[in-house]
């Protein structure tokens, strides 16, 4: 595993991670450059390390593996709605981790309903079969359009 932070010389506002690890066992590599333009938790390297973790569970575990984990999220997490006055649903659902590397990620309506209901009780695999119930969708279909976003949330460590 290496990682690396830099600031750049003339902006100080800037902050870049370069994340990657080669493992020893057989399974794919994975590599992860981010610019962060905000500040974030000092120190960043736990938040690092358990990003480390994190992509490396994911790297070992397949999509119903991950489906079926009852997650939870964050302790440091909220979200932020963002209504046009007039409007019932929200024009902007916002993520926000309070610790770490403060990310932020925007999510749809569905994607925040299972968010929310993400307590550590019932599974992702459950609480998208019921969404995609209430909501007339596909089920197999309302699963594969999750999984980049909930695979997202849980290497950023937004789901725990």
């Amino acid at each position: 595993m290496a990682s690396g932070l830099c600031r750049a010389r003339r902006r100080r506002d800037w902050l870049g991670i370069i994340t990657l690890q080669k493992p020893a066992e057989h399974r794919p590599t994975w590599f992860v450059a981010e610019a962060v333009g905000h500040q974030v938790a000092s120190p960043a390297g736990p938040t690092v390390l358990a990003g480390v973790r994190a992509r490396s569970w994911l790297a070992h575990h397949g999509d119903a593996e991950v489906l079926s984990v009852p997650w939870s999220v964050a302790g440091d997490v909220t979200e932020e709605r963002t209504f046009i006055p007039g409007e019932s649903d929200p024009s902007t659902i916002i993520l926000r981790q309070g610790g770490g590397l403060r990310r932020a990620v925007q999510l749809d309506t569905v994607m925040a309903g299972l968010v929310s209901a993400l307590d550590g009780e019932l599974t992702p695999d459950q609480l998208i079969t019921a969404i995609a119930l209430l909501t007339e969708v596909d089920v197999d279909e309302a699963k594969a359009s999750a999984m980049p976003v909930l695979r997202g949330l849980i290497a950023d460590g937004l789901l725990t």
